[in-house]
Formats: structure tokens, C-alpha cells, sequence
């Protein structure tokens, strides 16, 4: 699956070998955003994240994320991190948040402007929403991983 449920990416690092060290520098990075769910093993890191991970806050990284897994995957000279994440809270919330304020626009409106504005209100709440937690949820990985290796040095 793609937008708007889920997104996925994958990060390469190429000064790390071992596995479970990425693995663990990841698992204790997302523990510290308190999602509702955790789970590692095997390489592969499970969590969930909602309305309520890590208590109140627009900016908390997991809150517009339903759940997610991150991969850790070992090869010769470099290690690949692959995740997905899945906004189908965020998806519902805001589709349902975009109908009630669209409901009274259609009667003052009409119906083409209603579609418009509720168009652009979609965008601008799910879709900005998205597009920045996937950014954040990158930029935390490889901080996540480089914290790690510093903390190593």
C-alpha cells in the first residue's frame, strides 16, 4: 500500500556492520517517544503510535502514525534500515474532521465550492500532516542511528 495509508523508505549506512546494534540504538530511540506498542526481535522493530502515544503534543512523532515496523537488514559493506508506516488513524480523523466542517459549506456554498474547499482542507491537514511525519520519521532514523555510533566513539 501506498498514500494515503502508508509510506515506506528505506536508509543506508554504510559505517555500521553489525545489525542488532542498529537494532537496539533504534528500538531504544523509538522507547523514548513512549508509543503505545513495542516490540523487537529478529531485526525487525513493531510499534504504534496514535492519538495516544507519548501523550499531548502536535509535534510528537508517533501520534500520526497508526503502527509501523522498521527492518534492519545486514549486508557486505553497509546496512540497510527499511520502515513502513501506516497513518490510518490520521487518514479517518482527518477525512471525518474535513466532512463536518464541510457539511454546513455545502449549504452556504453550494456543492462544487464544498468539494473545493474540502479538497484544500484534506491537503492541508492530512496531507501536510503526512508529508512532515514522514520527513520527521527519517530525519529521527538517522539520528537515531548516529546518537548510537557516537555514544560508541
Amino acid at each position: 500500500m501506498s498514500f494515503p495509508i502508508s509510506s515506506q523508505g528505506e536508509l543506508t549506512f554504510r559505517s555500521w556492520t553489525d545489525p542488532q546494534a542498529v537494532c537496539d540504538a533504534v528500538t531504544k530511540a523509538l522507547a523514548g517517544e513512549r508509543p503505545t506498542a513495542l516490540s523487537c526481535g529478529d531485526g525487525r522493530i513493531d510499534f504504534a503510535g496514535g492519538l495516544s502515544a507519548g501523550g499531548f503534543g502536535n509535534w510528537h512523532l508517533l501520534q500520526p502514525i497508526s503502527k509501523g515496523a522498521v527492518v534492519v537488514i545486514p549486508g557486505d559493506s553497509a546496512l540497510k534500515v527499511h520502515y513502513e508506516l501506516r497513518f490510518t488513524q490520521m487518514l479517518v480523523l482527518s477525512s471525518l474532521m474535513v466532512l463536518g466542517v464541510s457539511a454546513p459549506v455545502v449549504f452556504h456554498m453550494g456543492v462544487v465550492d464544498a468539494v473545493g474547499v474540502s479538497c484544500g482542507l484534506w491537503i492541508w491537514l492530512f496531507g501536510a500532516n503526512y508529508a512532515l511525519t514522514v520527513f520527521r520519521f527519517r530525519n529521527f532514523l538517522r539520528r537515531a542511528v548516529a546518537r548510537h555510533a557516537s555514544d560508541e566513539v
